[in-house]
């Protein structure tokens, strides 16, 4: 059994190891717009990696024939595109707000406005937000 169907569960768990893992498998699926950062290794337990070096090596024999490893990353990157359209939802539903009625004040729904755009601008470099 292909190990990225085997810890399909684990890769779509929402703790940071798991993230990691999921951040690495994505960097196989697509490295121009998913990057890997190797020195979270380091946090890893031995269970965690472990299956880090069964995805590893699955994907050295079998790249992308291994149809489970497809289909895992097909689903990860619907799941950050759909985080990507509720992303411009939040922005749209913020600009929508009246700065000098926001329970923060005016300051505090520009700061929010400064960082939806932010973030919005690096979903865009990791693919989650097409132009447009």
């Amino acid at each position: 059994m292909s190990p990225f169907k085997k810890y399909r569960h684990i890769l779509f768990e929402g703790y940071s190891t798991a993230e990691s893992l999921q951040e690495f498998t994505l960097s196989l699926y697509n490295g121009a717009t998913t990057r890997f950062r190797a020195d979270r290794l380091s946090n890893y337990d031995a269970e965690h990696f472990r299956i880090f070096t069964e995805l590893a090596a699955s994907y050295h024999a079998n790249r992308e024939e291994d149809e489970d490893f497809m289909a895992v990353c097909r689903e990860m990157w619907a799941q950050r595109k759909q985080w990507g359209r509720e992303h411009l939802a939040e922005v749209e539903k913020h600009r929508m707000i009246d700065p000098s009625a926001y329970e923060g004040g005016e300051r505090e729904w520009r700061e929010q406005m400064e960082w939806l755009n932010k973030t919005t601008l690096r979903h865009r470099e990791m693919g989650w937000i097409e132009e447009g």
